[in-house]
């Protein structure tokens, strides 16, 4: 891995990030051409006056000793909506379970009571758009909240991964379509990229959900390890299930793959500190090598100082892992966002890995970043409990401005108190708690008139201390 070190001034990296901020509301007309697809990148809330909304869920474990599985779908919308969860299972015809939800108001649907199988995939129909549809999981492990696709994909690409001292590693394929599709694994390892021949051609028949248990008949005792999976035939979805109970992480992940590779990656909830351990995974899937350019903003920019960014070169169908602690000087201690970007169009996937102190433990969270900016940004249902931290919001433009975080009440949006018009400045990061009890399973929105935002969700784990993570919904 070659590195190069730039000496940049505190003071002008918000400027240098809202120059590289590229929000979906700010990005330029196409051109039509016929038939052109666009690829799927990260999920977000379907607007506009749409026939229909179709949300992929990852998948999840539903069985076994305090095993929760759940999917919960809001409708911040003044009137009703309809709609039918489908629910795939390893054999036999999909169960429907359709349902209407009345404005202003959301529904779980307790999907580990729904069926008597190990592992359950789901797809959420709803008329219209404007929904919110996550997915929450709770396992001895841990906990995790993921975000439903708006699509299905040829191709999943997953940076982290890891099967040693005693790590499972599951991947979840779900094939919510009517026709059988058939899938191709391949793995970059520290010792280079393997396509192993048992793992070529694995046929997901339609309506069902397939586990492939990649610690016990993929890669075992692989410190790193990263995943292509792509389509011989049909779509599909793709998710990764990791317990981490040995080693130096703690927890529980389970989280959509990438459906394709990009350019630009964001990240707001980094922090530097003692006892904390943080990597960002960059995983290169295609033919050539790319340099990745990354770039620290600390959340309290020391007047004057230097800190250093990181080029990097990541080789092709390889992984690195670059520890932003020790590769980027200047970086003072405390919380600051990061930017991982590319000249080489689409070409990368860039994970975090972090691991906080937790009490007597510790808490490890894995998250994609962001693809783009947005003004508007969901949580399906707040969160379990008033949590402080909950939130962690990045201005990524260069102006400063306002934001206000608000509940779905029975008559609309309700701004939480203390939380409405807060100012942020340029290229900033906020930690914002929410503690008022409104929040609390109730539809949440951060949103802002003139900013573009990266929104991450923190929130309590159901078994053990600290916060899980996950990257809010955008629209």
């Amino acid at each position: 891995m070659s590195i190069r070190r730039i000496a940049v001034l505190a003071l002008t990296l918000a400027t240098l990030l809202g120059a590289a901020a590229l929000g979906r509301g700010a990005q330029a007309v196409p051109a039509r051409v016929f038939t052109e697809l666009v690829a799927p990148k990260t999920p977000f809330v379907p607007l506009g006056n749409q026939v229909a909304s179709t949300f992929f869920c990852p998948g999840m474990p539903t069985e076994g000793d305090a095993v929760e599985a759940s999917v919960v779908v809001a409708n911040p919308l003044d009137t009703a909506i309809a709609g039918e969860v489908n629910v795939l299972v390893g054999v036999g015809t999909p169960l429907q379970i359709p349902f209407e939800i009345g404005g202003r108001s959301s529904q779980a649907f307790d999907i580990a009571a729904q069926v008597d199988t190990p592992y359950a995939g789901v797809l959420v129909e709803v008329a219209g758009g404007g929904t919110v549809v996550q997915q929450r999981v709770s396992t001895p492990a841990g906990s995790a909240v993921a975000a439903c696709s708006n699509d299905a994909s040829a191709e999943w690409y997953f940076a982290d991964g890891s099967t040693l001292d005693g790590m499972t590693y599951q991947l979840l394929l779900s094939n919510p379509f009517q026709d059988t599709a058939v899938v191709s694994l391949a793995f970059a390892t520290t010792s280079g990229p393997r396509t192993p021949t048992h793992l070529g051609h694995l046929v997901i028949p339609p309506g069902t959900i397939r586990v492939i248990p990649i610690d016990e008949i993929g890669a075992k005792d692989e410190e790193l390890l990263s995943i292509a999976a792509t389509s011989n035939r049909g779509r599909f979805v793709a998710a990764k299930s990791q317990s981490f109970t040995g080693g130096s992480r703690r927890g529980y992940v389970l989280a959509l793959g990438s459906p394709s590779a990009g350019d630009q990656w964001y990240f707001a909830d980094g922090e530097r500190g003692t006892d904390i351990v943080e990597q960002i995974v960059l995983f290169n899937p295609t033919a050539e090598d790319v340099e990745v350019d990354l770039l620290p903003i600390p959340e309290a920019p020391v007047p004057n100082a230097f800190v250093e960014t990181a080029s990097v070169v990541v080789p092709a169908r390889r992984s690195i892992v670059v520890d932003p602690t020790t590769e980027m000087g200047g970086l003072p201690e405390g919380p600051y966002a990061l930017v991982a970007s590319t000249l080489s169009s689409e070409s990368i996937i860039a994970e975090r890995v972090l691991t906080r102190p937790a009490g007597d433990s510790r808490t490890t969270s894995v998250m994609l970043g962001s693809r783009y900016g947005s003004s508007r940004w969901w949580l399906a249902d707040g969160v379990p409990e008033p949590t402080e931290g909950a939130l962690v919001v990045q201005n990524v433009t260069r102006e400063a401005g306002t934001i206000t975080v608000s509940y779905v009440g029975p008559g609309g949006l309700v701004a939480l108190g203390g939380l409405d018009e807060v100012a942020i400045a340029p290229g900033a990061v906020l930690r914002l708690d929410l503690t008022a009890t409104e929040a609390a399973g109730k539809p949440v929105v951060v949103a802002s008139t003139t900013l573009q935002l990266i929104v991450e969700q923190r929130f309590p784990r159901v078994s053990g201390s600290g916060l899980a993570a996950a990257l809010a919904v955008p629209e």
